[in-house]
């Protein structure tokens, strides 16, 4: 017998319709539940396949340099490069190197350009060339008056060395002494006790009108690092070249201070000095010092000296190079343990004025745990943000290999996470030695000048010559081009 539907029936199967369609509208547009996971599920598998791309990535490989290597001076005597200077209203470098013969030695210099290729300027002249043996120039550009202070070791004999300044003009004839008038007035004494002085380097603050040159003193025991002013032509104290007398940057009687370096940090108006510190037999740490950047009445020191470099390895050979833009100075180094070496950086904050200035932790410019890496000299465009600092270091694969020079490109942000922009480019081997690497960047315009003492020979039958390697394109892939002077 057939049921009549109920009207609760009726109603269920009216309903059957309205079902229907929300479940076709559920296909057609699903919650929005369904859609996040689906989107999450994307994002998570798009994700591991980057973190795998990433992780297989082949490694980092330098870009190749074209560099015109250019011999400065190979007479048949001695020539070690000592010094570059830049002339930032010009454009043009100051090339100074030492040549000996015998117990005696001289300083030479000459000017050079980089715009549109490397060129010089005019022909060698004499910086020092008295009967006692001048060396170890470094040199600052004074952009006051547009000239350079270059200031050198003075040898009255191996237990009395003294320091001297000549100033050379900023330009080619532009001066009123020496047989071109490349000079300007005649030596004038810096630093002239009955100890050893050596070592110096020098800095101009221009807002300061002074530059501050900085030295090791040497005794029978230990050394000190000590400082002097010298001031502008004829404006220094009863119109004479220097302002003030001696003072010390680091004297511990107890320990020795030596390699110091010194750099201007003109937006906070003060210059910072790094030297080495003998921490304990053979353990040397990297320590800072901020110099005032005008005279003062009492202590010329803003406030105490601080760490730099501090590891249970020995850091020694400093040197530093400032970013105006990025507030920040960079420091590198050389770290040593027993017959290792690497090289190390670390970024200061300009800002900080006493106590510790480090930006995080220090870093790695080349450690290769074979190789030895060494003598790091660093530079940075001081005109631009986005300017790479420049590391030229020397690398010697293993024990048995030749030694190579080899530049790098840090990322110009002291907080970048990854701190090396381009790895180390290593030029060619050569058959001699690399002594005293110097660097010198350009200002506004891509290109640096490298430069570096060929050592050939071995000790004691060994002959040196002043090389440089000029770049105005550091990222083209050519290959090194040699050619004579």
């Amino acid at each position: 017998m057939l049921r009549r539907a109920s009207i609760a029936d009726t109603a269920a199967y009216g309903d059957m319709p309205r079902r229907s369609e929300r479940r076709r509208r559920s296909l057609l547009f699903p919650p929005l539940e369904a859609l996040i996971m689906k989107l999450l599920r994307f994002v998570l598998f798009f994700g591991a396949v980057l973190a795998l791309a990433w992780a297989t990535r082949p490694a980092p490989t330098a870009a190749a340099i074209h560099a015109m290597e250019t011999i400065v001076a190979a007479s048949g005597l001695d020539e070690d490069l000592e010094a570059i200077g830049y002339n930032s209203h010009r454009g043009e470098f100051l090339v100074i190197w030492q040549v000996r013969e015998g117990a005696n030695s001289d300083l030479y210099g000459r000017r050079a350009v980089m715009t549109p290729a490397f060129a010089w300027l005019g022909q060698a002249f004499v910086i020092a060339n008295s009967s006692r043996a001048e060396r170890n120039a470094a040199v600052a550009y004074n952009s006051n008056d547009g000239d350079f202070l270059v200031v050198y070791e003075y040898e009255w004999n191996a237990n009395d060395i003294d320091l001297r300044g000549q100033r050379v003009a900023g330009w080619a004839g532009g001066g009123d002494s020496g047989p071109s008038l490349d000079l300007k007035g005649g030596p004038f004494g810096i630093a002239e006790s009955l100890s050893i002085e050596r070592s110096p380097d020098v800095a101009h603050f221009h807002a300061g009108q002074n530059f501050l040159v900085v030295y090791t003193v040497e005794n029978a025991t230990e050394s000190d690092v000590f400082a002097r002013r010298v001031a502008r032509r004829g404006l220094g104290d009863g119109g004479g070249e220097l302002i003030g007398s001696v003072f010390p940057i680091a004297a511990d009687f107890q320990r020795s201070e030596k390699e110091p370096t010194v750099i201007t940090v003109s937006q906070q108006g003060y210059f910072l000095v790094a030297y080495a510190y003998a921490f304990g037999s053979g353990d040397f740490d990297i320590l800072g010092q901020r110099v005032h950047g005008t005279p003062q009445p009492g202590s010329q020191l803003l406030n105490p000296a601080f760490d730099i470099a501090f590891s249970e390895t020995s850091e020694t050979e400093p040197d530093l190079a400032y970013s105006p833009s990025r507030q920040a100075v960079l420091a590198a180094w050389t770290s040593s343990s027993g017959g290792d070496s690497d090289v190390w950086g670390a970024w200061l904050d300009e800002r900080i004025l006493s106590g510790s200035a480090l930006i995080g932790a220090s870093f790695t410019l080349a450690a290769d745990p074979v190789a030895v890496e060494r003598g790091v000299v660093v530079d940075v465009d001081p005109t631009r943000a986005d300017s790479a600092p420049a590391a030229l270091l020397t690398r010697q694969a293993n024990a048995g290999a030749g030694e190579r020079l080899g530049v790098l490109w840090l990322d110009p942000n002291p907080l970048a996470g990854v701190r090396i922009l381009e790895p180390l480019y290593l030029f060619p081997e050569r058959p001699f030695t690399f002594q005293q690497p110097v660097l010198k960047v350009c200002h506004g315009k891509p290109g640096m000048l490298a430069g570096y003492s060929a050592r050939f020979g071995v000790s004691p039958n060994t002959q040196d010559d002043a090389h440089l390697l000029p770049t105005t394109r550091w990222n083209v892939l050519l290959p090194l081009i040699r050619r004579g002077s």
